[in-house]
């Protein structure tokens, strides 16, 4: 029934799974083709014919591969033509040889529009060659750093810039000559900077699609319009202040503060991050809201419902329950969250022991992975996530527009537990879990990391299930906040795991 289509509609399926690069987005980044890609080429001749332009259109190669490709490029001058995206990788050492047989394949890729430079150091000549390629649009470099030396000399209107940041304290960013040759820069954070200082030094920054205001005491989201009316493909601010005395509560609009005072909720919530989207012609809006719990009593539900009320836009929340003493059935919640009907994302922290689960519920409850210590902790742990991952199977079943929530959970385990002597130890799990569009339940797990008691009776195969070194650390995290809101002040220093 499928191949009656015509091939204009299994073209429409294809490029469904495999979006091309698109040459007017600034936020370029590679991305390798889809696995599924892959396995409709090989159904049949007609599925490889269709597929075969987005097959090759993000090429990634190493160094020590480049003789190699230059060579395929050179043989298959119809599939070279089809790359429009590459990302180069471990050019460690970019001698004459390695600069001359990477201008050579440049010459090959008649249709290339992209080429991402974030983990690549290039020599002048390189970078010029891809600058006075005819048909590159954007080639993406992480740091000013990466810049060759002589860079100055050339136009630098095709080069865009991840990311730069610069405080109060260091309030030079020595992007100024760069700028004026025509570089561009997506992200900008700006740490203790008052808000109309702030932009006040983003006059020159042409493409800049994201500012992130962090640490800052006077930050509001009042007046917006007016600081930003020069920066026209400015889409996304982010006001971030962690510390454990900030609040940015008081950067929303004034409504919501005294509704929340009249009700006597003011000192019950801390609002830590606040995101603000804009489209084309409208103003600006509440898209993302991250909101940490204090030792106060209240309702949660009261909370949601009166931010939904003032904020019905809202598509990223976060929540921290650490604090909260409070317990919720979950239709309860399933209820207040269905009044922000654009929400996509949901992040929990400590949030199971907030939830309170009928029988019907747990007998749903459905564990994700073996046991492998059997130990009481173990089994406590393995059946916590199993109950979390149905409560989002089941939020996403409720909520249609919900595709994905972070979770982190935490406890700790008496030693009795688990030896008879020894301190108490602590457990915990986080990740994402990633909803399904057809059946709306959740395929993937979450990473467990459980204390090391018992590294004798431990398994090899442990590690198939459980994250318990630090070298997973990394994966923890949300590659929202690794990329966007990385917290060192130097822009050499961000941190790439989104790349990867």
């Amino acid at each position: 029934m499928l191949m009656t289509l015509p091939d204009e509609l299994l073209l429409s399926v294809v490029k469904y799974f495999a979006p091309t690069p698109n040459e007017q987005s600034l936020y370029f980044y590679f991305r390798p083709v889809s696995p599924d890609i892959i396995n409709l080429s090989v159904v049949s001749r007609r599925w490889r014919r269709i597929c075969l332009p987005m097959l090759f259109a993000s090429i990634q190669f190493k160094g020590q591969e480049s003789e190699k490709f230059r060579d395929f490029c050179m043989s298959n001058p119809v599939i070279s033509g089809l790359v429009k995206s590459i990302h180069p990788l471990q050019f460690a050492d970019f001698g004459r040889r390695k600069s001359s047989i990477l201008c050579r394949t440049l010459l090959c890729l008649k249709n290339l529009t992209c080429i991402d430079l974030s983990n690549v150091e290039i020599s002048f000549d390189i970078l010029r060659a891809m600058l006075e390629h005819p048909t590159v649009a954007t080639v993406r470099i992480c740091s000013r750093t990466s810049l060759p030396v002589h860079s100055l000399q050339l136009d630098l209107s095709k080069v865009v810039l991840d990311f730069v940041g610069f405080s109060q304290r260091n309030p030079d960013h020595a992007l100024g000559p760069h700028l004026h040759r025509g570089l561009r820069v997506t992200t900008v954070n700006l740490w203790n900077f008052e808000l109309s200082d702030g932009f006040a030094r983003l006059a020159n920054f042409s493409g800049l699609q994201q500012v992130v205001l962090r640490d800052s005491d006077s930050a509001s989201c009042q007046g917006l319009h007016n600081l930003t009316s020069a920066l026209p493909h400015l889409n996304e601010i982010w006001l971030i202040n962690t510390a454990l005395d900030a609040n940015l509560i008081f950067a929303l609009r004034s409504s919501f503060t005294e509704d929340l005072d009249k009700q006597n909720l003011t000192k019950c919530i801390r609002v830590t991050k606040i995101g603000l989207a804009r489209r084309p012609n409208q103003d600006w809006r509440i898209q993302s809201l991250e909101i940490f719990t204090t030792l106060a009593s209240y309702s949660l539900i009261k909370i949601l419902s009166l931010v939904a009320s003032h904020f019905p836009t809202i598509e990223i929340l976060s929540l921290d329950l650490e604090f909260h003493s409070d317990t919720y059935l979950v239709d309860d919640l399933v209820a207040v969250l269905r009044k922000f009907p654009r929400i996509d994302t949901l992040n929990f922290s400590h949030i199971f022991h907030r939830l309170m689960f009928t029988n019907k519920e747990q007998q749903c409850w459905e564990p994700s992975r073996p046991l492998i210590r059997h130990s009481f902790l173990e089994k406590d742990v393995v059946n916590i996530e199993a109950g979390l991952v149905w409560f989002i199977s089941h939020l996403a079943k409720e909520l249609d527009g919900l595709e994905a929530s972070y979770i982190e959970e935490e406890g700790i385990c008496s030693s009795d537990e688990i030896t008879e002597n020894g301190p108490d130890l602590k457990w915990d799990m986080r990740g994402w879990l990633h909803v399904r569009d057809g059946s709306r339940e959740i395929d993937n797990r979450l990473f467990i990391q459980l204390p090391d008691d018992d590294e004798d009776s431990r398994s090899t195969s442990d590690d198939e299930f459980y994250r318990s070194s630090s070298e997973d650390e990394d994966s923890y995290f949300s590659s929202d906040d690794e990329d966007f809101y990385a917290s060192s002040e130097d822009e050499d220093s961000r941190n790439s795991s989104d790349d990867e």
